[in-house]
């Protein structure tokens, strides 16, 4: 059988037969504004890949704070071994809006716009005078060992959303 049928079977069989559908229709993402135009979608991709990316995607939208904001500390939490060591819900962040920008999705367009703009708005309202973009933690040492690396990310998840849309109220916060 050909594997595209079989995929297609299998995804009209699955407990969530809109996901599917929605998946399909919705996987060709914006092409970004002008400057980033050159990049072109992976072709190699195969569809079970666009599918468990999207899926991921369901999951870090369903999981994303009322603030705009992500956390992990909530995950894993029964398992001893897996005790949260540093916290860091500018990290979280940040790397949840660059694997939605990595699939190809922004703040201005598409199903995922509504959680982007709330999580865009998290980054640049935490963000203090001198464009610092890290949110200070409780957790023992995580502000010790966290905050450049929280920083960083952050910063590439803001600059990406400017470089994608040409957004004007992204500008101020990536220029700080």
């Amino acid at each position: 059988m050909n594997p595209a049928v079989a995929l297609a079977l299998a995804l009209s069989a699955a407990p969530s037969e809109g996901l599917a559908r929605r998946i399909v229709a919705e996987t060709a993402a914006a092409m970004a504004r002008q400057a980033f135009q050159s990049r072109q979608p992976d072709s190699a991709s195969s569809p079970s890949t666009e599918i468990a990316i999207e899926m991921g995607l369901e999951f870090f939208s369903f999981h994303q704070q009322p603030d705009g904001s992500w956390s992990l500390e909530m995950f894993d939490t029964n398992h001893p071994a897996h005790a949260q060591q540093l916290k860091s819900d500018t990290a979280a962040t940040g790397l949840a809006v660059l694997a939605f920008q990595g699939a190809g999705y922004h703040h201005r367009d598409f199903k995922y716009a509504n959680t982007l703009q709330r999580a865009l708005a998290w980054l640049a309202t935490h963000q203090t005078d001198d464009g610092n973009l890290y949110v200070p933690s409780t957790h023992g040492d995580s502000n010790k060992f966290t905050q450049m690396y929280s920083h960083g990310i952050a910063t590439l998840a803001l600059t990406e959303a400017y470089g994608m849309t040409q957004d004007q109220s992204l500008k101020g916060p990536c220029e700080k």
